[in-house]
């Protein structure tokens, strides 16, 4: 309440010295008039004063007096603006006020609905939301309920706590003793008496209140400790008296308790904490920022979001901002970390915080933490920075009773003769004992089938089963007019209701699996069979996963010549013939020995059509001849000539992630992979080159300490990638260890170089949306290729691809051109749960033209944000506990005001001076009309 004061008052307070009170004056409107409304209406006198002024002036004869006028104006609108009642408010801190920093969780999971909460939790929510009318009895009653199992918490921490913790555990114990006590003896229900509230006097209070606190023995302790039994005990008693939600309990409760039953089922835990927290003139924030400065935050992932403080005047206003009425954020986030944030900020707080400043946190969660640092470590470490954490636990402490599929995970890509297997992993809230089923259909067809028994727990189910005719039928109902690389299948997982259920929406779940059906084909061209060449040649050759084309020249007339054609052991024939490759590798070979035309298809193939070009070069014919013609933009080096080195005592070194990336990574243990790699024969040869700018050196050869070269370089170029190895003996990495080294290194740098396979191809386009399963919150990377290049090739050409989430659309995504290619690409934004489809519009290209289109499932993590939708109050209990601070449940949320009033000793005096009744107002118009009077006279116009 304000005081009005007078000038004397007011501006002795203005000017107080003592540092201990903190000062703020802010200048507000409190007449009829607002100050927008009395401002246009002042400046119009204003001016029509000056007018009728400069007009009198004017007839005397009299000019240049341009200054009487707007004295005389000014003191007009000073007149006008008396209209809006401005006064100056001061706030004046007396005393210390702790800083309270209230986070709200906005996570997904704060939008869960509580349908299953029991019943006495309900009603006491309804009531303090206002729904229905206070019940005082029961009120006591779950209060009761919710300190015994307090109590006994702190029992229970007392026999593993440490000498030095134990008397205040104690201590807290017995004031939480104390509040049952009083509860008991206020509470009036069927089942209770004045006799019972004497026995849990006599049986669990007066023990416990008789404990000396500072002379806990390990006698003392023990006595404390068998009282544990009885608290149990009597929490029995007080749950009995509670009312339970079945037909009967609901069948005895009025019609407005019911209506505001089925309002509850509906409305979220965000809309409650809102309204608790922020709603109508008794709100919580409004009662803690009477005694305390409240500043307001929202966690956001990993980071948090100020949404109000205390004391703020707000932009461009002299008025202190009111608390805010709504959470002005959405509970959206796909992740909680209750640590990250938090600390970060306290940190800061904490160090640059005013001396003897008080900090308390208060957390407002369902405690679903998913990512980042443990938050009971969080809470350990605000311990000891002085900072307690205040919990306030939102929904219901027990588990939906439910079964849901959560995810189904399968292997990915698998070949046509392969089996599908994989894991189910299911919700199971349902009580234990009831029989239930869960399938895997393929288009209405049962393909997998097994009967379980419920368990109350998180369920983990693996699954197995064959795929091969299911794929011989897919493959004779393919549209002859698309192309796979892979054949896309749909299962879906079905968990049939069963009775208890609360939801029978989420039992079925996607499971994609890809089938390839196209293996990669790898065109190999070597100048002779060299060692090198044998060796990969048998390797490429055994592993049925590739298609493998293998040719060595021919001589002819002295010349190696090449047979042309479309079989194997020929090179193709024509430029579509050598797009059929994902992966071309030339070894030592003559310069001469391709056509000018087949070195630009060679160029082009990977330009445009993101083949992968490995070059092995040789001591016999060199590549660097090769280079100097049409394939030299291609190669990731410079030749300096024919130069080489040779030397029995050459050994490897990777440059940077320690041979972590793909193509060498032959351990899964970094200090592994460097040990083997250390041990692995060095070459006797290899060519001494330099990496040209935009190329990577990923493997080097040293010679000592002194000589480095160039082993393994990388480049990309256009849709392509480009790999040059300058060593020719990979193939004594066999030496008593035969295919472990040598045939892992080449599968993975050959996967690693070649472009991965488009998904499905048409006429007009070839198109990838990558995995067929992402989690919630993944990206996926579109790719389309142009079939026309001429249209690629068009300037300003702008292909989307439009993503529909359960046959909606969901977004349209720009794709840009990759550099020199016909490839387009594009990221997704951050992905929702549900079934997608990829489709493309290509300017230029008719919509109904273009067939081609993929699919893929985002399923929610089930150990992720939307995975345990049940307050997680063990967590949220040791993170309060452990800081220092205490737990609160939402229907409890009030009890925050009490129990935080001891932290701030201070409180706000508020005064007012009524500027338009001072003389700070009337004493500039009597200046401005005395200033105007004495001209006028000086100048004879009196």
């Amino acid at each position: 309440m304000a005081n009005y004061c007078s000038n004397a008052e007011w501006l002795a307070s203005v000017i107080d010295m003592n540092p201990a009170n903190s000062i703020l004056a802010a200048l507000h409107f409190s007449g009829e008039w607002t100050l927008w409304v009395a401002l246009p209406v002042a400046l119009a006198a204003a001016g029509a004063a000056w007018g009728l002024y400069a007009s009198e002036l004017a007839r005397r004869g009299k000019t240049g007096l341009w200054f009487l006028p707007l004295l005389r104006g000014l003191a007009v609108m000073f007149v006008v603006l008396m209209l809006t009642g401005p006064v100056i408010q001061t706030h004046r801190e007396i005393g210390t006020r702790a800083r309270l920093l209230l986070y709200v969780d906005s996570s997904a999971s704060m939008k869960a609905t509580d349908e299953q909460m029991d019943l006495h939790r309900k009603l006491r929510i309804m009531r303090r939301l206002g729904w229905i009318k206070a019940d005082e009895a029961d009120d006591h009653a779950a209060a009761a309920l919710e300190r015994l199992a307090n109590l006994r918490r702190l029992l229970t921490a007392v026999e593993g706590d440490t000498e030095r913790d134990v008397p205040g555990r104690v201590r807290m114990a017995q004031e939480v003793g104390g509040q049952v006590m009083d509860h008991l003896n206020e509470l009036k229900l069927p089942g209770w008496d004045a006799a019972q509230a004497k026995q849990f006097r006599d049986e669990i209070n007066t023990p416990l209140q008789a404990a000396n606190p500072d002379q806990m023995n390990d006698s003392a302790k023990q006595q404390l400790l068998s009282l544990r039994p009885e608290v149990l005990r009597w929490e029995g008693v007080l749950a009995a008296l509670m009312p339970k939600q079945d037909d009967l309990a609901l069948a005895k409760l009025d019609a407005e308790t019911r209506k505001a039953l089925e309002r509850f089922d509906r409305t979220p835990r965000w809309t409650r904490l809102e309204t608790q927290m922020l709603g109508g003139a008794e709100s919580l924030v409004d009662k803690l920022e009477t005694k305390h400065h409240v500043e307001l935050y929202a966690l956001t992932a990993k980071r948090f979001l100020n949404l109000w403080q205390s004391g703020i005047a707000g932009e461009g206003d002299s008025e202190l901002l009111a608390a805010p009425r709504t959470l002005e954020v959405a509970a959206t986030n796909l992740l909680t970390d209750l640590s990250t944030a938090p600390m970060h900020h306290i940190a800061a707080s904490t160090e640059g915080g005013a001396e003897g400043e008080k900090l308390i946190v208060v957390m407002f969660t369902d405690g679903q933490h998913n990512d980042g640092e443990s938050p009971v470590e969080m809470a350990r470490m605000f311990k000891e920075r002085g900072v307690s954490i205040h919990v306030v636990g939102l929904g219901t402490a027990e588990p939906a009773r439910d079964l849901a599929v959560l995810k189904a995970e399968g292997p990915g890509d698998i070949y046509p003769d392969a089996r599908v297997t994989g894991k189910i992993i299911l919700h199971d809230g349902m009580p234990p004992g009831k029989p239930f089923t869960v399938r895997i259909e393929h288009e209405g067809q049962v393909v997998w089938e097994r009967d379980y028994v419920t368990a109350r727990k998180r369920r983990v189910l693996p699954f197995d089963f064959p795929v091969k005719d299911i794929v011989a039928a897919a493959q004779a109902a393919q549209n002859r007019n698309l192309r796979h690389t892979n054949l896309p299948l749909t299962f879906q997982v079905v968990v049939p209701p069963i009775e208890g259920e609360m939801k029978d929406d989420n039992n079925v779940g996607t499971l994609r699996v890809n089938v390839v059906t196209q293996e990669p084909r790898v065109l190999y061209v070597d100048g002779r069979p060299r060692w090198e060449q044998r060796y990969l040649k048998n390797l490429l050759e055994r592993d049925e996963r590739w298609k493998v084309n293998i040719m060595l020249p021919k001589w002819v007339n002295n010349r190696p010549t090449l047979t042309r054609g479309n079989a194997m052991g020929q090179f193709p024939a024509t430029r579509e013939l050598l797009f059929q490759y994902q992966l071309i590798i030339i070894g030592d070979v003559a310069s001469g020995l391709f056509a000018a035309r087949e070195l630009q298809w060679i160029k082009d193939a990977v330009q445009f059509n993101g083949a992968g070009l490995i070059f092995i070069d040789g001591r016999q014919e060199r590549l660097s001849r090769l280079a100097a013609g049409t394939l030299q933009p291609l190669f990731p080096v410079r030749f300096a000539g024919p130069r080489f080195v040779s030397n029995m005592d050459m050994t490897w070194r990777f440059r940077g992630a320690g041979g972590s990336q793909a193509p060498h990574q032959l351990s899964g243990d970094t200090a592994n992979n460097l040990r083997i790699w250390s041990e692995l024969p060095g070459p006797r040869w290899i060519a001494v080159t330099e990496k040209l700018p935009g190329s990577e050196v990923l493997l080097e050869v040293m010679l000592g300490q002194q000589l480095a070269v160039p082993a393994l370089v990388f480049r990309r170029y256009g849709a392509g990638r480009v790999l040059y190895s300058a060593f020719e003996e990979s193939w004594r990495w066999r030496y008593n260890v035969g295919d472990l080294y040598h045939q892992k290194f080449w599968n993975q740098i050959a996967k690693w170089i070649m472009e991965p396979p488009f998904a499905v191809q048409d006429a007009h386009i070839a198109l990838d949306s990558g995995d067929t399963t992402y989690d919630v919150g993944d990206t996926a990377e579109i790719r389309v290729r142009i079939q026309d290049p001429a249209l690629a090739a068009k300037p300003g050409l702008k292909p989307q691809a439009l993503l529909y989430r359960n046959g909606k659309l969901f977004g349209t995504l720009p794709l840009k051109a990759d550099p020199q290619s016909f490839t387009f690409r594009g990221e997704s934004a951050p992905l929702e749960s549900g079934d997608y489809e990829v489709r493309v519009r290509v300017p230029g290209i008719p919509n109904d033209a273009i067939l081609a289109h993929t699919a893929f499932t985002v399923a929610a993590n089930p150990f992720g944000e939307l995975g345990l939708l049940h307050c997680d109050e063990l967590l949220l209990r040791q993170m309060a506990g452990d800081s220092g601070g205490a737990y609160y449940r939402e229907e409890d949320m009030h009890r925050l005001v009490e129990a935080l009033s001891p932290y701030s000793d201070g409180r706000t005096l508020t005064t007012e001076l009524p500027l338009w009744q001072s003389y700070w107002w009337f004493v500039p118009i009597i200046l401005l009309l005395t200033a105007e009077w004495i001209i006028r006279r000086r100048l004879g116009l009196v």
